[in-house]
């Protein structure tokens, strides 16, 4: 590695870091529901070894239903560190996310190189994923779905190197089995990837055979938790239900539905319009980067196919997403982070040098760097103004002011005995309060009130402590003494306003606080 190379890899993981870790507890704008549940699950685990339904030291976080949720605990571990030093805050619940963030752009750099032999695609690959919209998306929300594409290039980088020093490929095996207890959709997507990655090095691996044993059983240790809590308890039972072959809401054949959600994810349309939260560069390097991919690569490290490898890498990882509804879906097809930037980086640095012109190559070398660097400006750009994550993704729904909220009724508002907050559709209100509060989790179950579950299985919860949680229909605005909490313009109740909280980037909504 020359000087230049170790000064622009330093100099990409400062950017990285710093895309990642600047006003991390205020952009994205507001609270997502995840992120809170999150957050006050840690609380409570370092409280009282239990999380908030009781259960103790749960490898799966039971969170808004029993049924339906079956969230990943990892990012609750990983954060009580951090919330053990800072508190129950949204900029703990976000440190370990912004970290696992700079990790799989310190992993797909490393992997570029190791599978190209060139530094170029190492380097490249690791800015488009610093840089990207819907990466920062995750590296800024305290939810799991960011770990999925980080631990599994690490293992991937550890498989690649074990492959010629075979003492990595147990840590290969950890590093996927630990993705396993992530976010769900690794259930599907690392099975595969294991055995395209035996299938395509079954070579390597009988010449190492004792590493590889080795590797399959610490594998096989470190999963029988997971399969052992999964066979007592099946908690994946409601993310089955939403699989398009047992239930299909949109109509028609299963099959043609499932088509129809693999070409949302081929169609330039999609890119283009940022549907993933991506923005310009983004498009690019899917468009342009990954057809130079296919049309140039050569086969590589020992005897690894690239252009098998990464395409077929490319289908799986969709393959969450498209077997439910509502696609594009940039939390469930998480894991193409893990590989499109590094085929579209490598494509480039192909087509770069099949087609410069040696007379005018540092001329077009300078306005391509200057055009990656423009639209990479644009999209991040875009990616801090308040609204952004707001507008633009579909699975993260944040609430914004929410803590400015929770602080007014808990302080300036404290004497009220009655507080009714009017829920406008955001399913799990109570956690807010739970964590910003923060409530105590010893005495939780007795200000909780449950009354069952909602549609489709999840939790309802309309009382905690003096705060009611109640939807329009259900609320009075006409009684004395009470503290009513609702947005606007949804609701109106309360005749006399107390108080007005806009939220910045969204013209007309506002937190409204009256009584009457």
């Amino acid at each position: 590695m020359t000087y230049k190379q170790r000064w622009l890899l330093a100099s990409l993981l400062v950017v990285a870091a710093l895309l990642r870790f600047v006003q991390l507890g205020s952009i994205p704008y507001g609270v997502n529901q995840d992120e809170a549940d999150r957050g006050y699950e840690a609380y409570s685990l370092l409280m009282t070894g239990h999380d908030q339904h009781g259960n103790q030291w749960p490898l799966t976080l039971e969170a808004f239903s029993k049924v339906c949720d079956n969230a990943s605990a990892i990012s609750t571990y990983a954060a009580m560190p951090f919330v053990a030093v800072l508190g129950p805050t949204l900029l703990a619940v976000r440190i370990p996310s912004a970290i696992a963030g700079l990790l799989a752009v310190f992993a797909i750099t490393f992997l570029g190189y190791q599978l190209s032999k060139r530094w170029a695609v190492g380097l490249l690959a690791g800015f488009f994923l610093a840089v990207s919209p819907w990466h920062l998306t995750l590296s800024r929300v305290g939810h799991e779905a960011v770990w999925s594409p980080t631990l599994f290039l690490l293992g991937l980088l550890a498989w690649v190197v074990g492959l010629r020093k075979p003492r990595y490929l147990p840590l290969a095996s950890a590093l996927w089995v630990l993705c396993l207890y992530g976010y769900p959709i690794a259930k599907l997507f690392i099975p595969l990837a294991v055995l395209l990655l035996v299938g395509l090095s079954w070579r390597a691996l009988r010449q190492h055979w004792r590493w590889t044993v080795g590797a399959v059983t610490v594998g096989i240790a470190l999963l029988v938790p997971l399969v052992a809590m999964q066979l007592s308890h099946f908690t994946d039972a409601g993310r089955l239900q939403q699989i398009l072959i047992f239930t299909n809401t949109a109509g028609g054949p299963w099959w043609w539905q499932l088509m129809s959600n693999i070409a949302t994810y081929v169609n330039p349309w999609t890119w283009l319009t940022g549907a993933l939260s991506v923005g310009p560069l983004d498009a690019a390097s899917a468009l342009a980067g990954i057809a130079c991919f296919f049309w140039l690569v050569r086969p590589g490290l020992q005897g690894l196919n690239p252009r098998l490898l990464l395409g077929i890498l490319l289908l799986f990882a969709i393959l969450p997403a498209v077997f439910m509804d509502e696609n594009p879906q940039q939390l469930r097809a998480a894991f193409l982070l893990g590989v499109l930037p590094l085929a579209a980086a490598w494509g480039f640095v192909l087509g770069w040098e099949r087609f410069r012109v040696t007379r005018r190559a540092a001329r077009i070398h300078i306005a391509l760097s200057a055009t990656g660097i423009v639209l990479a400006g644009v999209g991040v750009w875009c990616f801090w103004q308040p609204a952004y994550v707001g507008r633009h993704s579909v699975d993260f729904i944040m609430t914004p002011e929410i803590e400015q909220v929770v602080r007014l009724v808990n302080t300036r508002y404290a004497n009220y005995a009655d507080v009714r907050f009017i829920d406008f559709g955001t399913s799990q209100p109570y956690i807010f309060f739970a964590l910003f509060t923060p409530w105590n989790p010893s005495s939780f179950h007795q200000d909780h009130v449950f009354t069952g579950v909602q549609d489709h299985g999840w939790y309802r919860t309309t009382k905690l402590g003096r705060i009611t949680f109640c939807k329009r229909d259900e609320c009075s605005g006409n009684e004395a003494g009470v503290l009513y909490v609702e947005l606007l313009p949804y609701a109106r109740f309360g005749s006399k306003e107390l108080e007005h909280i806009p939220w910045r980037g969204f013209p007309g909504l506002a937190w409204r606080i009256a009584t009457n």
